[in-house]
């Protein structure tokens, strides 16, 4: 006897494959490295605070990786990488807006407009990042 399963069950089922497939290619050393290059002018002294910070951005910067890494089947399908990257702003917004107000509720930084920079570049970098490798696992048919 089949199992019936309904479409967005197998949708999920399929995401959720892409996305452990396309994490196999990331290091948290890696992101670790860059949160604390990008940030450290940032922090402040608590040890707990740096540390929750620093997980809060390694979690976006894995969350823009994974929007990255599914938004580059429309660059396999001919679009460019700025039309894509019009394409998930939204979402990249979003992302920014979390981290940048996460910050502004542990920091006690004057510096807003730099710190929302340092955000926006920050994810906008592991969105391309993600790009780039589903990019190649399109192109090599990992996908």
């Amino acid at each position: 006897m089949n199992v019936i399963t309904s479409f967005f069950e197998r949708r999920e089922q399929k995401q959720i494959l892409f996305e452990r497939n396309a994490l196999l290619d990331l290091t948290l050393h890696e992101i670790a490295n860059d949160v604390r290059k990008r940030f450290m002018s940032f922090y402040d002294e608590s040890l707990f605070i740096q540390q929750e910070l620093e997980e809060t951005c390694i979690d976006l910067a894995i969350e823009a990786y994974l929007v990255g890494a599914s938004y580059s089947k429309f660059s396999f399908h001919g679009e460019s990488e700025e039309q894509v990257l019009s394409r998930a702003s939204s979402e990249l917004k979003q992302f920014t807006d979390t981290l940048f107000d996460f910050w502004l509720f542990w920091s006690e930084s004057e510096a807003y407009e730099k710190l929302y920079v340092t955000c926006e570049l920050f994810l906008k970098c592991w969105w391309q990042v993600g790009f780039k490798k589903g990019e190649r696992r399109y192109r090599m048919r990992l996908h």
